[in-house]
C-alpha cells in the first residue's frame, strides 16, 4: 500500500516573506570568514524572548520565537515581520518599522501520495509559499501537524528527506558548477563514493557534465535551473518543493525548463509540490491543482487533471483538448 503525505495545518505562522526564500550563504573561498555574532537576543515590547530557529549557511534569514507564541522574522534587505498567533494583537510600542503579520492560513489539510506532483495555485499573498515554509519545517504550525510516511516533521527542524527549490538558483558565482552541485553533500558530510557517483550520472543525463568546472554566470538560465536541481537531488530526497523555480525565466526558456525538470522529476521517481501563480503551468505539471482562497486561506477546490495524452509531458500536456476547459476551470476559482 502507497504511503500519503499528510498536512494539517491550521493558522500557519507565515512570513510576508511570501516572496522571499532563505538564502544558503556561504564565504567565498578568497574571503575571510567572519566570526559568528555572540549578540544577545532581548524581550521585544513586552515580548518575552525564548529562543530562535539555527539556520546554518543562511545568514539573510533568522526566526526568533518570544513566548505566547509570536515569532520575529528578520530579513537582510527587507526588513522584519512580526508573525502575531490567533485571538491575539500585536505589542503595545514595537518598533513601527516591523510589519505585523497576521493569520495567513486556515484549515489546510491534504493527502499526498508518492510520486505524485501536486501543484498549488491561488491569490497572490494567499499564502502559498508559506504553506512550503511550513512543509519544509522553516516554520512551524500554530495547530496541526506534517505527517510523512506516518513521522510527524520536528517544528522548526529542517528534515534532508525533503528537497526545497526557490525562485532563484541561489548558485555560488565563486564555485565551479561540480562545486555547486556537490555543496548539499558536503554540507552533510556525504560526499561517498555513492553519492558522487549519482551526481555525476545525473550531471551526464541532463547535459551538464562537460560544464563541471565552469562558473554559473557562464550557463544559460535553464542549464542553472537544472544544476539547482542536480544539487537538490543529490542528497536524494523523498520529496521536492518547488516555490515558482521558473519565475525569473523569460517565457520560452520556461516552457523548455519546465519541461526539462518536469521529464527529470518523473524519472527520479520523486513526490513533487510546485507553487506557481502561472495556471498553464499548473495543470501541465500536475496531477492534480489545489487551489486556495484569499487570506486566510483554506482549500478552495482540488482538481484531478486527467489529460487524453499517453505519457504526457508539460509541454505535449498543453496540446491535450481537455486544457483549456481546467484552464477555465481554474481561472473561475481562483478569482
Amino acid at each position: 500500500m502507497k504511503k500519503k503525505i499528510h498536512i494539517l495545518v491550521s493558522l500557519a505562522l507565515s512570513t510576508s516573506l511570501l516572496a522571499v526564500t532563505p538564502v544558503m550563504a556561504e564565504t567565498s573561498e578568497t574571503e575571510t570568514k567572519t566570526e559568528q555574532s555572540t549578540e544577545t537576543k532581548t524581550d521585544l515590547a513586552g515580548l518575552k524572548y525564548d529562543h530562535s530557529l539555527e539556520l546554518q549557511y543562511a545568514d539573510q534569514f533568522s526566526v526568533d520565537y518570544y513566548e505566547g507564541g509570536y515569532a520575529l522574522i528578520t530579513i537582510e534587505g527587507d526588513g522584519q515581520f512580526l508573525l502575531v498567533p490567533e485571538g491575539k494583537e500585536a505589542p503595545e510600542g514595537l518598533d513601527s518599522d516591523i510589519a505585523v503579520i497576521k493569520q495567513p492560513l486556515d484549515n489546510i489539510y491534504l493527502d499526498i501520495l508518492p510520486q505524485s506532483f501536486t501543484s498549488i495555485v491561488g491569490p497572490s499573498g494567499c499564502g502559498k509559499s508559506t504553506l512550503l515554509s511550513i512543509i519544509c519545517g522553516l516554520l512551524s504550525p500554530q495547530k496541526g501537524e506534517v505527517v510523512f510516511n506516518n513521522d510527524i516533521l520536528h517544528d522548526n527542524a529542517i528534515s534532508p528527506r525533503i528537497g526545497f527549490m526557490p525562485q532563484k538558483d541561489t548558485l555560488f558565482e565563486w564555485r565551479t558548477i561540480y562545486k555547486n552541485v556537490t555543496l548539499g553533500l558536503e554540507i552533510n558530510h556525504l560526499k561517498d563514493k555513492e553519492h558522487l557517483e549519482n551526481v555525476d550520472n545525473m550531471l551526464k543525463e541532463y547535459g551538464l557534465y562537460q560544464f563541471c568546472n565552469v562558473h554559473p554566470s557562464e550557463l544559460s538560465g535553464g542549464m542553472r535551473q537544472r544544476a539547482a536541481l542536480i544539487r537538490t537531488l543529490a542528497l536524494n530526497p523523498d520529496i521536492l518543493l518547488l516555490d515558482e523555480p521558473f519565475s525569473a525565466l523569460d517565457y520560452q526558456t520556461r516552457l523548455e525548463v519546465s519541461d526539462d525538470i518536469g521529464k527529470i522529476i518523473k524519472e527520479q521517481k520523486k513526490t513533487a509540490i510546485l507553487v506557481t501563480h502561472d495556471i498553464s503551468e499548473a495543470i501541465s505539471m500536475g496531477d492534480c491543482v489545489v487551489i486556495l482562497s484569499h487570506r486566510p486561506a483554506h482549500i478552495k477546490k482540488v482538481v484531478n487533471i486527467n489529460l487524453s495524452i499517453p505519457d504526457r509531458t508539460p509541454f505535449t500536456s498543453r496540446q491535450a483538448p481537455e486544457f483549456a476547459g481546467y484552464f477555465n476551470e481554474i481561472w473561475e476559482d481562483i478569482q
